[in-house]
């Protein structure tokens, strides 16, 4: 594989830096009295040979074998190994290199000497290491970020696969009563199902729709409902505001309305099912209030899955940027979602 002719410039530069700052730092060799001797500039030579190896052993091969694959104490070891090498280069040096004018000194290297090595491996080191390790970083979370779409996407299909199903069961319910009734208003449902049909198939794949649509969806299937419902059911749908220049997930609003006919008409009692929905210029309130009868109470608690799948889906395309307050004071069920947009 070639390399890139700006790496190549960027690992010279850097090494003549390197350089540069071993000459600066007082390194001082317990094996010689004079630092400006031959034997200084071989141990200062081969120190830098050293640490030069170990920079792109480490960058190529011990890293990736070693750390990376967990065997952390091997890693370790090695690096270990090379830090202790370069303390013991000096005694080497010393021992093959025996110029009679200079001195051997065997005892403990200088606190200078010390120090200054422990300085100049760490900085191969972290120069070694911490690139690979953010790259690394990088990639899991890339990974992390993938796998939580891809849930998220997947978790998404299967809350709006349990919305549908159930939307389209009880408007097919509601022609085909008309149907069996022989009502005028049959072929009126059927084309409004259609509308309805198109919007699901085409419309509801897509992340955001315009408010205008969604309403226009919303209002086709209350108007389905009314076929069904008798005199005693007022229905009262009001849209305040700009809607054209609004944007919201397709079906977000579908099943409050559905769960307020479903729940909140009454074959004998007069009930009043009121939604509203007002732009403002940050903000989409949706507001829904149906009555709570007696004989459908039981029915909230046991279908209470279908708002739980809303919520859900709430928290998982608006996040922080939705508030949703249901009351249910076994008189009125009011549900209050506001959505920043």
């Amino acid at each position: 594989m070639k390399i890139p002719n700006k790496v190549i410039v960027y690992h010279i530069t850097g090494w003549a830096f390197f350089l540069l700052l071993v000459f600066l730092l007082p390194i001082a060799p317990p094996i010689v009295n004079e630092p400006t001797g031959m034997r200084f500039i071989i141990v200062i030579s081969s120190m830098v040979f050293v640490l030069m190896f170990f920079y792109y052993f480490n960058v190529n091969f011990i890293f990736h074998k070693y750390f990376l694959k967990g065997k952390r104490a091997i890693y370790f070891l090695i690096v270990s190994s090379v830090l202790a090498f370069l303390f013991l280069i000096p005694l080497i040096v010393g021992t093959i290199i025996h110029p009679p004018n200079l001195e051997i000194v065997h005892h403990q290297p200088r606190p200078n000497f010390v120090l200054a090595t422990l300085v100049l491996f760490f900085i191969i080191f972290i120069a070694s290491s911490w690139p690979l390790l953010l790259k690394q970083w990088f990639l899991l979370e890339g990974k992390n970020k993938a796998i939580e779409h891809e849930k998220i996407k997947t978790e998404l299909s299967f809350l709006k696969s349990q919305i549908n199903p159930h939307f389209l069961f009880n408007t097919l319910n509601n022609i085909y009563t008309l149907a069996i009734t022989n009502s005028v208003q049959t072929p009126d449902a059927i084309l409004k199902l259609s509308k309805l049909m198109r919007y699901l198939m085409n419309d509801s794949q897509q992340k955001l729709v315009s408010l205008t649509k969604e309403i226009e969806h919303l209002s086709q299937y209350i108007d389905l409902q009314k076929l069904r419902v008798t005199d005693k059911v007022t229905i009262d749908f009001k849209v305040e505001g700009d809607t054209s220049l609004k944007e919201i997930t397709p079906l977000i609003l579908l099943p409050f309305v559905e769960n307020a006919f479903k729940y909140g008409i009454s074959a004998h009692d007069n009930s009043t099912i009121q939604i509203l929905i007002q732009v403002k210029s940050n903000l989409i309130n949706f507001k829904v209030i149906n009555p709570i009868f007696k004989s459908n109470s039981l029915l909230i608690e046991a279908g209470g899955i279908g708002l739980a799948n809303v919520q859900r889906r709430l928290n998982l395309l608006y996040n922080n940027h939705h508030q949703l307050k249901v009351t249910n004071d076994d008189l009125k069920f009011v549900v209050n979602l506001e959505i920043i947009c």
